[in-house]
């Protein structure tokens, strides 16, 4: 099970120019793309080598759309065409940049799925259709400066979680299809750290900021089906992710900035549980382009 969010990493202090910025897994966990001082690279999760490099400056937030050549960037402000409020779309085969949108603020987050690109700023999610790069909604938010989000990977869902609340750990769910609210649930007393659903979006995992529980919710009834207890003492949580769909039981994982990773078995009746979880180092990693595999070509 691994982290799919994007994790933003804190300044290297002996690499110089090419400490990393952030990484982030690809939808299916095949892929990891880094963000560094220098650009990006994509690494193969099957065999850990590079496969794709990108040395166009230091980047912010490298999110790619499965296996295939379009993938999109975020630059961290070290250069006017790396603002950060301008987010690329590359297609990695041809070399080129599909296209490059800019934002009133920074970007913080950016989520895709074969369907929708949605762009996570402070104030509000910008949901595009994939294909044309059309808006399709602008959704405003509560204050949201850690960019919390998640979008589930499977196209015909596309359920958005952003925080609706900046005092109590409420969550609300947009269905970025229909462009409705599925539901909005009071998850936690403390404001939201991280969220994660399923790539169906039936369940959707939940950590405050005291990050000593974490909460699965059944959609879209919004239901409390499950909670497990991370710690007595309070942590940063960085990231939460559902293991893959073939994962039986389904496994559910959280990092945090103790640099440890907590994974969970959701098995059993729904209860309040306390399981043994694990305790490992966070290691280990537009049309007729989504089916092009960045990973495959070399």
């Amino acid at each position: 099970c691994a982290a799919a969010a994007t994790t933003t990493m804190p300044p290297s202090k002996d690499d110089g120019s090419h400490g990393i910025l952030a990484c982030s897994f690809n939808q299916d966990f095949s892929c990891l793309a880094v963000a560094t001082k220098l650009g990006f690279k994509i690494y193969s999760c099957d065999t850990g080598t590079c496969c794709y490099e990108d040395r166009m400056g230091a980047v912010r937030i490298v999110e790619m759309l499965f296996c295939t050549s379009l993938l999109v960037v975020v630059g961290a402000g070290e250069q006017p065409e790396l603002s950060p409020r301008r987010l690329k779309v590359l297609n990695t085969s041809s070399h080129t940049c599909i296209a490059d949108l800019t934002f009133v603020s920074s970007i913080l987050a950016v989520r895709l799925n074969r369907a929708r690109l949605v762009v996570v700023e402070e104030k509000r999610a910008v949901v595009h259709e994939l294909g044309t790069l059309c808006i399709q909604r602008t959704i405003d938010t509560v204050a949201n400066p850690r960019g919390v989000c998640a979008l589930s990977s499977d196209a015909d869902s596309s359920l958005l979680a952003v925080p609706s609340s900046a005092s109590a750990g409420t969550v609300v769910v947009h269905d970025c299809i229909n462009l409705h609210v599925v539901c909005e649930i009071a998850a936690h007393n403390s404001p939201l750290a991280a969220v994660s659903l399923t790539p169906d979006g039936s369940m959707l995992a939940t950590a405050s900021e005291k990050g000593t529980v974490i909460r699965v919710h059944c959609l879209p009834q919004a239901s409390k089906v499950y909670s497990f207890r991370r710690g007595t003492l309070s942590a940063s949580i960085r990231s939460l992710a559902f293991g893959p769909p073939s994962s039986r039981p389904p496994l559910l994982a959280a990092s945090s900035e103790k640099g440890t990773v907590h994974v969970f078995r959701i098995e059993g009746a729904p209860k309040d549980v306390t399981p043994r979880a694990s305790g490992i180092s966070p290691m280990r990693i537009i049309g007729g382009l989504l089916g092009q595999g960045v990973a495959k070509r070399v």
